[in-house]
């Protein structure tokens, strides 16, 4: 095999998959062909602002082997008169010149968005922190949440203002949960420690922040988790 052969003629996940590929679901099984077993092993370019598991969109693979980019498209229809969902899978092979603009297109939006959260999560640490509403202070406490669970975001730097939210404020959401939970498996940062970092050791500042809020919690109005999680950040 010569040299200048593309890449994905060597390798030993893309020579498997067809330049052009499809797959057909209708009552949850597959109708023809399915996509060859390689496929599943492409991995979703941008991952985990961009994925393959949503009804309808769009996104680029790459082949971890040799770099060989895909594209790939997926749909989804509801006949509401036949009661008949149908899901339609496209994989297309791009050769080297299209996959690197689809790779910087991507790559550039996860940056954009990454940029964005930081702008966003700046905006709601000062609600959590001045806001006296609290369907604001729920609103921009799940965002806060929401960003670290679905892309990964480090939120760290907006835990002292959760738990200043979590002791000023009564809750009707879910978030108060949510961040006990993640405060006790250490999620909240890149590093294990990272959140509980924050205030065992983020300055003089923030444990006073800590210190302040513990002295204005009030047992018969919290819940029990309220005063142990708080309890468990100062003894990190």
């Amino acid at each position: 095999m010569s040299d200048d052969e593309p890449r994905w003629r060597r390798c030993s996940i893309c020579r498997e998959i067809p330049g052009s590929a499809h797959e057909s679901w209708s009552r949850g099984s597959v109708e023809g062909d399915a996509l060859p077993a390689a496929a599943a092993k492409l991995t979703v370019v941008g991952a985990p602002y961009f994925n393959d598991y949503t009804d309808r969109g769009q996104c680029w693979k790459r082949c971890p082997e040799c770099g060989t980019i895909y594209a790939w498209d997926k749909d989804y229809e509801f006949e509401v008169a036949a009661m008949v969902d149908t899901i339609d899978i496209h994989l297309r092979r791009l050769d080297d010149v299209a996959g690197a603009a689809a790779v910087e297109s991507v790559m550039t939006e996860v940056a954009r968005r990454r940029q964005q959260f930081q702008v966003d999560g700046a905006r709601w640490v000062s609600v959590l922190l001045q806001s006296n509403d609290p369907g604001a202070v729920e609103r921009a406490a799940s965002e806060l949440l929401h960003n670290q669970s679905m892309y990964g975001e480090d939120i760290g730097f907006a835990v002292p203002a959760l738990v200043h939210a979590l002791v000023h404020h009564k809750h009707t959401g879910g978030w108060m949960l949510s961040l006990g939970h993640k405060l006790r498996r250490c999620e909240l940062g890149r590093s294990v420690s990272a959140g509980l970092a924050v205030f065992a050791r983020g300055g003089a500042a923030q444990r006073e922040l800590v210190v302040a809020s513990l002295k204005r919690l009030q047992p018969r109005e919290r819940r029990p988790e309220t005063k142990e999680l708080l309890l468990l950040l100062l003894a990190e």
